[in-house]
């Protein structure tokens, strides 16, 4: 796990400001917080990447990959992107992907946000989410005043003929629980293959 934090239980962090080149993660990827489990809330933090924030999996220009969240006030410039990855991949310019409820409020990205992935099997059905916000929850999820500013792509492909799925949103890729988004904008290009 990579971020200013790789890896966070529980974890409140505020007032903190990021800036550098690139991050990678091996699995996941943050601006501030790679990988966080348990409840974490986040405010007032920025982060500000010249290059890209990186992983195989999961990336977020905040939090790559969390299970329950408050993230407010707080924004990521920078290009969020994976490229090319043999698994099913989640990108999104404040958070990558949350396995359980989250609340968003008063956020912001600025840049470009890839998701690619490429099934490296027969059997291998991949999946590519990314979202101007958030790439895919599986929670419920509350939006509010949030905005994205640069194009958002998520592609999947297979070269065995398997079946691959590919979604791209604005501000959420992909919402499997319920969601109340308000007051949110997105201003780039969409696309989805």
């Amino acid at each position: 796990y990579a971020g200013f934090f790789g890896y966070t239980n529980g974890a409140t962090v505020k007032k903190l400001a990021v800036s550098g080149i690139t991050i990678f993660g091996s699995r996941s990827a943050g601006g501030i917080i790679g990988k966080a489990v348990g409840n974490i809330d986040i405010q007032d933090c920025s982060s500000n990447f010249s290059g890209d924030i990186s992983s195989t999996s999961y990336a977020g220009g905040i939090v790559g990959y969390t299970e329950t969240a408050t993230i407010t006030n707080s924004n990521n410039i920078g290009n969020v992107v994976i490229d090319n990855a043999s698994s099913n991949i989640y990108c999104g310019g404040i958070l990558g992907y949350s396995y359980s409820n989250a609340t968003i409020f008063n956020c912001y990205h600025i840049g470009i946000i890839t998701a690619s992935a490429n099934g490296y099997s027969y059997s291998s059905i991949c999946y590519s989410y990314s979202g101007g916000i958030v790439g895919r929850s599986d929670g419920s999820y509350y939006i509010t005043n949030c905005y994205n500013i640069g194009n958002v792509t998520a592609s999947a492909h297979n070269s065995y003929g398997q079946t691959c799925h590919s979604y791209s949103g604005g501000i959420v890729g992909c919402l499997t629980g319920g969601a109340t988004i308000t007051n949110c904008y997105n201003t780039g290009n969409i696309n989805s293959s």
